[in-house]
């Protein structure tokens, strides 16, 4: 087998953050269960493809709990089964899917800044998360269509619960100095949403 590893993906940095984050969770407890996990999940490959991706993972001592390779009708009953709490892809089919599901989605972009960092930001749409079902639904007046306000309400929903675990996890390290940033960015309410208790986040 070709010994030269696979060039670095869009979640190369991201998995990377997360080790940081989970080393510096457990410095501060040993016994903390609040852990990032990652699972890398590939589309159906031949055998060679699956050994050189877990090759390369070695190769850049990147931290993946499990791997699984489905076909891709398979693909939704496999985060299901895993109770994935965010699914990141760069395949917008699979990310619109999974949020139509009931699965906390996002797509994955490059990096503009390959660097890897000791600290983690994530940003919250509170354009999605924070409004009320009343207030998406007059999201029509602004031009949007009835498809498009479902998919916000479904992404709402369901990533409720990462806001709050990520919440939780802040919390760990302290307002000062930490970490683990979180943010969230609204540009059609006022900063009344940020202060929404359905967001359940913990500001930065």
């Amino acid at each position: 087998m070709d010994a030269e590893p696979l060039a670095k993906g869009r979640a190369f940095t991201f998995i990377k953050v997360d080790k940081i984050m989970n080393e510096k969770l457990v410095s501060r407890n040993k016994t903390e269960s609040l852990l990032f996990e990652v699972i890398l999940i590939a589309k159906e490959c031949s055998e060679q493809i699956k050994i050189k991706i877990v090759e390369s993972v070695k190769h850049y001592g990147l931290e993946i709990c499990q791997f699984y390779f489905c076909k891709k009708e398979e693909l939704i009953n496999t985060l299901q089964s895993l109770k994935v709490k965010l699914f990141l892809s760069t395949d917008r089919d699979d990310i619109y899917k999974a949020l139509h599901t009931g699965i906390p989605a996002a797509l994955l972009y490059d990096q503009a800044d390959q660097n890897v960092r000791d600290q983690l930001k994530v940003i919250f749409s509170g354009d999605v998360i924070g409004f009320s079902e009343d207030s998406l639904d007059r999201l029509t007046d602004f031009g949007f269509s009835e498809t498009q306000i479902q998919t916000f309400k479904a992404a709402k929903t369901c990533m409720k619960e990462f806001a709050i675990l990520i919440g939780e996890m802040r919390t760990r390290f302290g307002r000062e100095n930490s970490p683990l940033c979180t943010c969230l960015i609204t540009t059609w309410g006022s900063r009344n949403v940020c202060a929404s208790p359905s967001i359940g986040c913990t500001n930065r």
